[in-house]
């Protein structure tokens, strides 16, 4: 599997290439070698105007497949005929051409090139990435903010400046990025239209250039990650005053999602009873499924009540309020392994969401990008604090199983690089807790 999804700092052009696939109708255009194609072996799939779908490797990602004789003479050159063969053969919304390495070293001027395409009936822009500049997260939001700031929105025929109301932007998911993406937004949109808003979820099947379309119009714009798209809802704001909700996770379970709801409906002017009869309705279907699993929880009675993660910051939050509040775990060391535009602002929410845990459990999670440190913190912790104490919980990876093996952890695979199949499943609000809970329960026997 390549480093381009690795939950840690890698894979720009990549990260900005998953971005613009998971919108249906948008089409990347990777101007860098041909390396940035070969590293990865995902399966992706993009809409064909938005109707049909077809399945491709990257290869197929249209790309300039920049050599060394490039890095002498330029590629904008092979980047036009690329630019001018897409436009021809492709079925698209929209082009978004995305600098990886080689072009930002040598300098081609790509925004000067793409003048050439103004009036083009396919719009065409321009996103550097290079992946020295940062994460599969910079490539993501350089993306998006080229969309923001490039695409041509036409003025709404109800005038100026209109919000629809209860329209809401929905941001702080990076696609590929967090494997779980897909069925969380899903279940994002179920959720939030039950108690009356409109979510305007740019990837995934059904949507696409019509949302991307609808991005002025939005009453607001909804970041559920302590960082991630902080800054993309801040530009937002910028070119069409469109005010932010953050909340800083992405909420699982039920203590946090009702505060989450609650908290919406406050911000959003929600009908109260709407709200307050569906919080209690999911809320009694959760009790219902945990209440089927007593077997499970009497099975796994000397099952680890301390856990370790090692995720990124949405994740490690998120995970350490839902293990603390509902199920009543102990957390160990935490590790929030992206690295924040924002690091000190970041580590301060940490501190402030963590204040409110349960039986006032204290906790800290530490921004840490290097694995082999976060290996030998883990380990030490296990012989100073936990010496003896037996087994223990794992939230990370794939990349955590030698770490698992090697501390007698039980793993649970929450984040990307996946060595499980993801499809449809997700940690988000009541039912995604419930499908966090099946992969808690499923360690359990594994206990020996």
């Amino acid at each position: 599997m390549s480093d381009c999804v690795e939950q840690t700092r890698v894979g720009c052009s990549i990260g900005g290439a998953f971005t613009a696939l998971a919108i249906p109708g948008v089409l990347p255009i990777l101007h860098s070698g041909s390396g940035c194609l070969a590293t990865n072996e995902y399966f992706l799939s993009i809409s064909n105007g938005g109707q049909a779908s077809f399945t491709y490797r990257h290869g197929a990602i249209p790309s300039s497949n920049l050599i060394d004789e490039d890095v002498v003479f330029g590629g904008l050159e092979k980047l036009e005929n690329v630019i001018d063969k897409t436009l021809e053969y492709y079925d698209s919304d929209l082009l978004v051409v995305i600098n990886g390495c080689t072009p930002a070293l040598i300098g081609d001027d790509v925004a000067q090139l793409l003048k050439k395409y103004q009036r083009s009936p396919v719009p065409v822009i321009h996103a550097d990435a290079p992946g020295f500049k940062g994460s599969n997260i910079y490539g993501h939001h350089e993306v998006l903010k080229a969309i923001i700031q490039g695409y041509p929105f036409k003025k709404s025929s109800k005038g100026q400046g209109y919000k629809e109301k209860g329209l809401v932007n929905i941001l702080g998911f990076v696609p590929s990025y967090d494997p779980h993406w897909a069925g969380a937004l899903e279940e994002v949109q179920r959720v939030l239209e039950a108690v009356g808003l409109k979510p305007n979820i740019l990837y995934g099947l059904g949507r696409g250039i019509a949302n991307v379309k609808k991005l002025p119009e939005a009453e607001f714009s909804l970041v559920l990650d302590p960082w991630v798209d902080t800054e993309v809802a801040e530009l937002l704001t910028e070119r069409f005053q469109t005010p932010v909700f953050h909340y800083p996770n992405l909420p699982i379970g039920p203590t946090d999602t009702s505060r989450f709801l609650k908290e919406l409906a406050h911000y959003a002017g929600l009908n109260p009873k709407r709200v307050n009869d569906f919080i209690k309705k999911s809320e009694d279907e959760y009790y219902f499924y945990l209440s089927r699993a007593v077997q499970w929880l009497y099975f796994g009675k000397n099952s680890p009540k301390k856990f370790f993660v090692v995720s990124t910051s949405g994740y490690a939050l998120a995970l350490t309020k839902f293990l603390v509040n509902d199920l009543g775990l102990a957390p160990a060391a935490l590790y929030a392994t992206d690295i924040p535009a924002n690091p000190d602002k970041v580590a301060d929410l940490f501190a402030q969401e963590l204040r409110s845990l349960e039986g006032g459990v204290k906790a800290n999670i530490a921004i840490q990008d290097d694995p082999g440190v976060v290996e030998e913190e883990i380990k030490s912790y296990l012989a100073k604090e936990l010496k003896g104490s037996g087994v223990h919980f794992l939230f990370g990876s794939s990349w955590d199983l030698d770490l698992a093996e090697d501390t007698r952890s039980l793993l649970v695979p929450i984040s990307a690089p996946a060595a499980t199949v993801v499809l449809a499943s997700h940690f988000f609000g009541y039912r995604g807790a419930l499908n966090l809970l099946e992969r808690i329960f499923n360690q359990v026997p594994n206990l020996g």
